[in-house]
């Protein structure tokens, strides 16, 4: 059905696994995200504390070899460095951010998206550039 994207047939295909509507609803469009990204969607996970991330590649999902399900490669596989070679640990991440690990799904929207960026890019916040400079500044004054 995926591969053929029937996402009508999808759709009813969890009704009838007694899921009520809404849930199959956002189940399809879980899968559609998947199925329909171009490689332009930035896809994150946490394992192990840390944040996992990466954009798939533009080829179309393979099927496993036992027929079970598909994958999609990720381009340079998935990373939990910044762009500066810093770890994304869990402890050094935003808790607004981090609370997404108790979603139980697909995917979903991240509220702090800029926030994210801006860490993966190896970017202080404006804050803590301000308090380095601060900081800076009056140590040279002593």
């Amino acid at each position: 059905m995926c591969i053929g994207r029937q996402w009508d047939k999808l759709t009813k295909s969890f009704v009838k696994e007694g899921r009520d509507k809404g849930k199959a609803t956002d189940l399809t469009k879980q899968t559609r995200l998947f199925f329909d990204d171009d490689g332009s969607t930035l896809w994150i996970t946490f394992i192990n504390r840390r944040l996992y991330w990466g954009h798939l590649d533009k080829s179309a999902p393979t099927p496993h070899e036992d027929g079970d399900g598909v994958w999609r490669t990720v381009v340079d596989g998935w990373r939990s460095n910044d762009r500066n070679g810093e770890p994304l640990t869990m402890d050094h991440l935003a808790g607004s951010l981090t609370k997404i690990t108790g979603f139980r799904g697909t995917s979903c929207n991240v509220d702090m998206a800029e926030y994210l960026i801006r860490r993966i890019n190896g970017k202080k916040s404006p804050e803590v550039e301000r308090a380095v400079v601060a900081l800076k500044n009056m140590k040279s004054c002593a």
